[in-house]
C-alpha cells in the first residue's frame, strides 16, 4: 500500500507539469497543499458521517457548507453582470457533471473502501485529464508526463492486486 501511495504522489506531481518549464510559486504550492489536506479531511470525516447518514445527505451538506463558505472569498458582485441564461445553464451543467456527481460517487465508494485505497483510485482523475489533454487538445507529452502516467497506472494496478489478495 505504501509503494502505491508513493507512486501515486510522484505520478500526480509529474503529470501536473512539475519539473518541466512550469515553476510553482510558494502561494500555489500552499494552495495545492491546503486543497489536498481538505480532500483528505473530507475522506476521513465522510467515513464517520456515512455510519449514520446516506452518501447523498453527506454530499449535500458538504456542498451546502462549502458554497456558503466560498461566498466571502468570491467577487460575486463582479460576476452578476456576466450571468445570462446560457452561462447559468453551462455553469449548472459543469457543476453537476464535473463536481457533484463525482463527489456523490466518491462518497458512496467510501462505504466499501479504505480511505487510502479510495485516494489511490481517485488519482485516475489526473491520469485521464492528462490523457484527454494529450489526445484531444494536442498537449505536448513530455518525459515527466509519461513517467507520471506510468506511475499512476502502476499504483492503480498494485492497489487492485492488493484488493484482490485481501478478499
Amino acid at each position: 500500500k505504501i509503494i502505491a501511495l508513493v507512486l501515486t504522489f510522484a505520478g500526480c506531481i509529474l503529470v501536473s507539469g512539475a519539473g518541466g518549464e512550469n515553476h510553482l510559486s510558494l502561494r500555489g504550492f500552499l494552495i495545492g497543499l491546503c486543497a489536498g489536506l481538505g480532500y483528505a479531511l473530507y475522506s476521513i470525516f465522510s467515513r464517520f458521517a456515512l455510519k449514520k447518514y446516506d452518501s447523498l445527505t453527506v454530499t449535500f451538506y458538504t456542498f451546502l457548507f462549502s458554497s456558503v463558505s466560498a461566498v466571502p472569498l468570491s467577487n460575486a458582485a463582479a460576476m452578476i453582470p456576466l450571468l445570462n441564461s446560457t452561462s447559468v445553464l453551462l455553469l449548472c451543467g459543469i457543476a453537476l457533471v464535473c463536481t457533484v456527481l463525482p463527489y456523490i460517487f466518491y462518497t458512496y465508494g467510501l462505504t466499501g473502501l479504505e480511505n487510502s485505497k479510495a485516494a489511490i483510485f481517485v488519482t485516475v482523475e489526473p491520469l485521464v485529464g492528462t490523457l484527454v489533454g494529450i489526445l484531444l487538445w494536442h498537449e505536448e507529452i513530455t518525459l515527466f508526463k509519461a513517467c507520471g502516467i506510468l506511475f499512476i497506472f502502476t499504483a492503480l494496478l498494485i492497489n487492485q492486486k492488493n484488493s484482490k489478495n485481501s478478499d
